[in-house]
């Protein structure tokens, strides 16, 4: 990732780690389980979104059973103490966004509105690394 692209990924990643109620946020590469980028003050972080990206897994092999309700635009597991919701990131390098968040008092859908700058970025970042415009 170009320097400055990434640094400006990180920097709105912090941003999203800052909203009421997330515990931590981080980019994880589907595929590999590898964490991009993380932020928030939930210790274990990186960690968890490790073993998140599972949850995506499962419903990438499990995706022609539902494929008549369209594209998976988030999926989020509530815990006796907490959440966690993953949503997909554009680009060629299949990553998905992880948040941990307080059972109580979290705003799925305000805070999904503020996705749009992190997955311009991703798709600047996508094109910067592979020359070529995305289609």
């Amino acid at each position: 990732m170009p320097n400055s692209i990434q640094s400006q990924i990180r920097a709105q990643l912090q941003e999203l780690a800052r909203a009421p109620a997330v515990q931590g946020c981080a980019l994880v590469e589907v595929i590999s389980g590898m964490v991009w980028h993380s932020a928030g003050p939930w210790e274990h972080m990186e960690q968890q979104a490790e073993a998140a990206v599972e949850f995506w897994r499962i419903q990438d092999r499990q995706a022609a059973h539902f494929e008549h309700l369209g594209n998976l635009r988030s999926s989020i597991y509530f815990f006796s103490a907490g959440s966690v919701a993953l949503m997909p990131c554009p680009g060629r390098t299949p990553l998905v966004l992880v948040c941990i968040a307080d059972r109580v008092g979290m705003d799925w859908g305000q805070w999904m509105q503020q996705l749009k700058p992190l997955h311009q970025l991703l798709l600047l970042d996508d094109q910067a690394t592979s020359g070529a415009p995305l289609s």
